[in-house]
């Protein structure tokens, strides 16, 4: 993990308060030292064999500081946001579970639905925030948004807006901006 004085931190860490710190635990047997966000620049690890970076980031419009996986690295940055719906779904008004003679029984039952969702931005170097191109407040498209944000890469532009490059080929538009574009 690297702090934002430049401090390397090594060792054995778990995310904490939901993803909000890293915790360290020490080998000599003392507590625990907790690192949260605003500390932290940017943590590496791995997971399932492979290293993983991620960084705190913040995105245009959006209010909280977030955990973000680090895909793609270069003048221009990916990330991918994943994150965790709940919501509630209750069967009724009551589930018969049979019973004797007259007497049934019946219990409602509440669900606890979750979904995993993920969220793709980008970040140039020199921003100090990323951008997510669904903005249904504006109404506006991928084509016109993309076309935008991406306006110091003419040759890029024209792919967004002919339909080459769309929003589902992010990845590919950050490894076009990185090779061809400044």
């Amino acid at each position: 993990m690297l702090l934002k004085d430049s401090t390397v931190v090594e060792g054995m860490a778990r995310f904490v308060d939901y993803g909000r710190g890293l915790e360290f635990v020490k080998s000599n047997g003392k507590d625990p030292i907790v690192y949260t966000y605003p500390e932290i620049e940017k943590i590496e690890m791995f997971k399932n064999g492979e290293r993983v970076t991620y960084e705190y980031i913040q995105v245009v419009n959006q209010g909280t500081t977030k955990l973000a996986e680090l895909l793609i690295e270069g003048n221009m940055n990916l990330y991918k946001f994943s994150y965790l719906t709940e919501g509630w779904v209750t069967a009724g008004p009551g589930l018969p579970l049979g019973g004797i003679g007259a007497v049934s029984v019946t219990l409602n039952l509440s669900y606890k639905k979750i979904a995993v969702g993920k969220d793709l931005c980008v970040k140039r170097s020199n921003e100090t925030m990323a951008r997510y191109f669904k903005d249904q407040s504006t109404g506006a498209s991928f084509k016109q948004m993309g076309a935008y944000y991406f306006r110091d890469c003419p040759s890029l532009v024209e792919r967004i807006k002919s339909g080459k490059y769309k929003l589902n080929k992010l990845g590919a538009i950050v490894d076009f901006y990185n090779s061809f574009c400044d």
